[in-house]
């Protein structure tokens, strides 16, 4: 009998034990063997799987941001670690168009001057045991309405109303 579903099998008088994924604790087999008179004898074999960490999954996440203004994303929200392992963010890509720097559990992102658009960028997440995964950040930059700006030696003209 076995507690968990699993393939146990075999070859050449060696028995293969598979247990499902992601499963540890006890187990139990039980098996009988015949020789060639036809008698049998039965016993159960009593199984201990030990745990392995597993490395966390990274799930990819979206910010939306504007001109000229950092933005930060809390993107751990979504990430996972089968164990229950605490997840840290520890690494980040450099953006084509600004900076992105990790503080604590979040990314800060700084759009270049005047840059409005579509930037991606990947990050590192470990668990406890320094196993990791990557995901992407898609940063959405919406462009903004700059003030005018006159220029050193252009002139310009301006009405405004007398109670403005």
């Amino acid at each position: 009998m076995v507690l968990h579903e699993v393939d146990a099998l075999v070859r050449d008088d060696i028995m293969v034990y598979t247990p499902d994924a992601n499963f540890n604790g006890s187990d139990s087999l039980t098996y009988t063997i015949r020789d060639t008179g036809g008698l049998t004898s039965t016993a159960t074999v009593r199984l201990t799987v030990t745990p392995v960490n597993d490395a966390p999954v990274a799930a990819d996440d979206t910010l939306d941001g504007e001109e000229d203004r950092t933005a930060t994303a809390a993107v751990l929200g979504n990430d996972r670690d089968i164990d229950g392992d605490e997840l840290t963010l520890v690494a980040v890509t450099t953006p084509a168009h600004g900076s992105a720097f990790i503080r604590g559990s979040t990314i800060v992102y700084a759009p270049a001057p005047d840059f409005a658009g579509t930037e991606v960028i990947t990050y590192t997440v470990a668990d406890t045991d320094e196993l990791t995964a990557t995901a992407a950040l898609r940063i959405n930059v919406a462009a903004r309405n700059d003030d005018p700006v006159i220029a050193q030696g252009e002139s310009a003209e301006l009405t405004t109303s007398e109670d403005a």
